[in-house]
Parts: C-alpha cells; structure tokens; sequence
C-alpha cells in the first residue's frame, strides 16, 4: 500500500502542483511510462506472490521502522516540493536560478 500511495503521489499529485512546465518529448514520457510499468510489476510480483511472509511479520521491528522511515520521507518530500514549486513565479517556465 505504501508503494502505492509514494507512486501516487510522485506520477499524479506532483504533476498536477506543477505550476508551469515546459513541454515534455514524448519518448521521453514514454521511456518514463516503461520503466516505472516494468519497475512496478517487477516490485509487486515478488512482493505480492514471490514472498512468502509470516502473519506477524506486520508487527516486526523492521517494518514497523520502515514504515515510519517511509512516511517520514515522504513528509519531507512533498513539503520540499511544495517549497519549490512555490519559488516560481505565475507564468514563469525554464529553470530557475537562484
């Protein structure tokens, strides 16, 4: 589910806070789209029916501090994002220079 949730947020909820942005080639959005497709069942098919965990396995010390790394890596994430979608300006597309 966190999985799910990190690339939500990066593919869809990123984007659609991008301000303005300068058009994307589409090989480029295409190489994009394969590789997080590939990268994304490749995760999912072993995670979901490769590996084998115990019932309690939830409850375990490794997931239990992966799991609030993960959460807080993405608070951080997403309020750097929103920092620096915000130092630009209405209207303004390039890179910025600071």
């Amino acid at each position: 589910m966190l999985y799910i949730l990190h690339y939500t947020n990066r593919s869809i909820f990123f984007t659609l806070k991008l301000k303005a942005v300068k058009p994307t080639p589409i090989v480029i959005l295409c190489c994009s789209n394969l590789f997080l497709i590939t990268n994304g069942y490749l995760q999912v098919r072993y995670l979901s029916y490769l590996k084998v965990y115990d019932e309690d396995w939830i409850y375990s010390p490794q997931c239990v501090f992966g799991s609030f790394l993960f959460l807080s890596g993405l608070y951080i994430n997403s309020t750097s994002d929103t920092i620096l979608t915000n130092l630009r300006q209405p209207g303004e597309v390039g890179k910025l220079s600071l």
